[in-house]
């Protein structure tokens, strides 16, 4: 890959011990591959330099740390080792020119990820992210991995100002998609305009001949046309006139299909996922791989068997034999709307079992209403939710769902409620933030049943 001499004078550090050449990066003491260099991160709960010995033992050709470790192996001293793995990461994306996709949003960037790399992957081999590695560390693990790529495509999240202009600098996008901004990280943010003004961090980083992929039917699509300044822009929308745009939208309860438009041309996509939401995001993806050389033709083949990523509407059974929709990777208000459409459209009875949504800022409770309002609304039967950490804001859902909203203190008694209703003719949604760790629930609901493509709305 390159030598440590080289790699010191990127991330502006001193090589302590002999120069070595290495062959890929790591973070994960207990991960490295023979002749890798290992970097201490401190952390919260561990320091990296804690396991410098370990990383000798896995193979590790050198380390950087911000404290000399007395091993028997080079180092690269630097004053910050987050900041040194994304100035090293910064300086080996310069020696690849081709098209590099930078992808950001509210809600639905690691989707659109998946749909770009599945539509550039069907005549083209691009560089994705493993998981959801959108931030600090994720971005340049990803960027390391590039080699004989004729794309890179990179996820990039938030939650302050500035996160996404850092990433933006190291990743070095030529097109730069903003998927939407909505009430999410208002906590870091504010209000929903910071929100957009943070997601906008990507456009700055764009050179002039780069090209703006944007949401004709988001709030701040004049906001950001304007950021954009003269760079191209490629818009995509269904309300609003855009280049990229979907009509006789057939909405199912585990699919979709509808006509693309694209300039000219058009196209029939089916797709096998379900939400109005997911029509957006393919709009989205088909309007940056296009930009970035795919056919049409790639944009459809290439959907044809996507999977849902797991914990975002998956869909499954439960042990009792209910169609069991795993919506738990993650929450916001916006993304609550999108989940609560889905189920709406499954037949039989329909249950919502919902946890926190977090850094929602001054009007969270507010905004837990709203969403149990919307529940309401559209036809959903029972609204549960978990509130095991005493979160006042949670009452919102027990009051916006006409004071019915049934709150539990425990996985397990929530389980208990579930378990009094026949699931033979039931949807059960589970959703909400990482935090309140809703994958227990799904858990308890599935227990020992592995089935997951025979379940269906």
């Amino acid at each position: 890959m390159m030598l440590a001499s080289e790699a010191a004078k990127a991330m502006r550090g001193t090589l302590i011990g002999l120069d070595r050449r290495f062959n890929g990066v790591s973070i994960d003491s207990r991960a490295i591959s023979k002749d890798d260099v290992f970097f201490a991160i401190p952390g919260d709960k561990y320091d990296g330099h804690n396991f410098v010995d370990r990383a000798l033992a896995g193979g590790a050709a050198l380390t950087v740390v911000e404290k000399v470790a007395d091993v028997a192996i080079s180092q690269i001293k630097v004053s910050d080792s987050t900041i040194a793995l994304g100035n090293l990461a910064k300086h080996w994306r310069t020696k690849f020119s081709i098209p590099v996709i930078g992808i950001t949003g509210s809600n639905g960037k690691t989707t659109v990820t998946a749909m770009v790399r599945h539509i550039i992957g069907q005549s083209h081999l691009p560089l994705f992210p493993e998981q959801s590695y959108n931030n600090q560390w994720g971005v340049p693990l990803t960027l390391f991995k590039l080699k004989e790529h004729s794309h890179a495509v990179i996820e990039m999240g938030m939650n302050r100002p500035g996160e996404i202009n850092y990433l933006s600098q190291i990743a070095e996008p030529t097109i730069a998609l903003i998927n939407n901004a909505s009430a999410a990280h208002l906590e870091g943010l504010g209000d929903v305009e910071q929100v957009a003004m943070a997601k906008g961090e990507i456009i700055d980083a764009l050179s002039m001949d780069g090209v703006v992929i944007l949401n004709a039917d988001d709030l701040f699509f004049n906001f950001w046309s304007r950021q954009a300044d003269s760079r191209k822009i490629v818009s995509f929308g269904i309300e609003n006139k855009a280049d990229f745009s979907a009509k006789n939208i057939q909405l199912q309860p585990a699919s979709c299909s509808f006509e693309l438009h694209a300039y000219d041309e058009s196209i029939l996509i089916d797709l096998p996922l379900p939400g109005y939401h997911n029509v957006m995001n393919v709009l989205a993806a088909a309007a940056a791989s296009h930009v970035a050389g795919v056919s049409l033709r790639d944009v459809r083949d290439g959907l044809l068997h996507i999977e849902a990523v797991s914990g975002r509407l998956t869909l499954m059974k439960s042990e009792a034999g209910a169609n069991l929709i795993d919506d738990s990777f993650n929450a916001n208000p916006s993304s609550m709307f999108a989940a609560i459409d889905v189920l709406s459209q499954c037949k039989g009875k329909k249950i919502l079992v919902l946890g926190a949504m977090a850094e929602l800022g001054d009007d969270s409770e507010k905004l837990h209403q709203e969403t149990a309002v919307a529940a309401a609304k559209a036809g959903i039967d029972r609204l549960l939710y978990l509130n095991d950490s005493d979160n006042a804001d949670l009452k919102g859902y027990q009051r916006g769902f006409a004071n019915n909203g049934e709150e539990f203190k425990t996985v397990e008694a929530l389980i208990a409620a579930l378990s009094d209703d026949d699931h033979s003719n039931t949807a059960i949604l589970v959703k909400g933030s990482k935090s309140s760790r809703m994958g227990r629930v799904i858990s308890q609901l599935r227990k020992g049943n592995a089935e997951r493509e025979s379940a269906s709305c």
